[in-house]
C-alpha cells in the first residue's frame, strides 16, 4: 500500500494556487508554514491523518487533511472574519465543488470521495498583530490504483 498523503497534499495546493483570490489578488499557499514574508492572507496546507480501510486487494485510505486560512491586522485593527470565511468558502469550491468532481491524484491513486467535514475559527494575537484563522477539515477517500 502507498501513502496518499503527498498526492493529496500536491493535488490541493496546484488546485488552489492562484485560484484563490483576496481583494482581487492571489492568495499564496503554503506546505506546513508560511515563509517570514507572508502577507496578510495566505494559506497553509496543515496536518493530515490516514487510515486504511479495505482488504488486501483493494486499499481503501480514509484521510483527513486541515486547511489553514490566516488573516493578520494590525493590533489597533479588532480584525474580522469575513475575510478568512471568502477565502475558506473559496478553497471548499475548489477542493469539494460538488458531489460528482473530484482532485485529480493520478497516477497512483484515485479519489473517490471528498468531504468537509467541518471548520473552526479562532483568534489571537502576538506583540505586532491580531489574527483570525480558519482551519477546514476534509475527508478524503481514496482507492490505490
Amino acid at each position: 500500500m502507498k501513502d496518499p498523503g503527498a498526492a493529496i497534499r500536491n493535488a490541493i495546493f496546484l488546485a488552489c494556487n492562484g485560484a484563490v483570490l483576496h481583494q482581487g489578488q492571489p492568495v499564496p499557499i503554503y506546505d506546513g508554514t508560511a515563509d517570514v514574508s507572508a502577507p496578510d492572507q495566505y494559506i497553509v496546507l496543515g496536518s493530515q491523518t490516514c487510515n486504511q480501510n479495505g482488504d488486501k486487494q483493494t486499499f481503501i485510505t480514509y484521510n483527513t487533511i486541515i486547511v489553514h486560512v490566516v488573516t493578520r491586522f494590525a493590533l489597533a485593527d479588532p480584525g474580522n472574519t469575513l475575510f478568512a470565511d471568502n477565502i475558506a468558502n473559496q478553497i471548499t469550491q475548489i477542493v469539494n465543488p460538488d458531489p460528482v468532481t473530484q482532485l485529480s491524484l493520478a497516477p497512483d491513486f484515485q479519489l473517490v470521495v471528498t468531504n468537509v467535514e467541518g471548520s473552526d475559527s479562532r483568534r489571537y494575537s502576538d506583540a505586532r498583530y491580531r489574527y483570525v484563522e480558519k482551519a477546514i477539515r476534509f475527508q478524503l477517500i481514496v482507492n490505490q490504483l
